[in-house]
């Protein structure tokens, strides 16, 4: 009975600090120039990354990902000088 208890006391403090972590908030992500893009966001905590998407002509869709990096901080990414199909940020708590 002991050990039963210690394992649900441990799950629920497991839970509890998944649930404690928000995702970041106030994002934003843009094109800098023609090959490097950023993004940033400006409260919450976890991490962010900006993801961008460019099309390369005879070889389809070309995906660059900036490093995963704190709420205050800049992600950026320079890809390739093809034409860019959309940029936007992922996040995770």
């Amino acid at each position: 009975m002991i050990s039963l208890a210690g394992v649900a006391a441990a799950s629920a403090l497991v839970g509890t600090a998944s649930s404690a972590a928000a995702a970041p908030t106030g994002c934003a992500a843009r094109q800098v120039d023609g090959q490097n893009y950023e993004s940033r966001c400006t409260g919450g905590t976890g991490e962010h990354r900006v993801w961008a998407r460019q099309y390369v002509p005879f070889l389809g869709d070309l995906d660059c990902f900036g490093p995963w990096v704190p709420a205050d901080s800049v992600s950026r990414v320079t890809c390739s000088i093809h034409q860019t199909v959309f940029v936007t940020h992922q996040t995770r708590g």
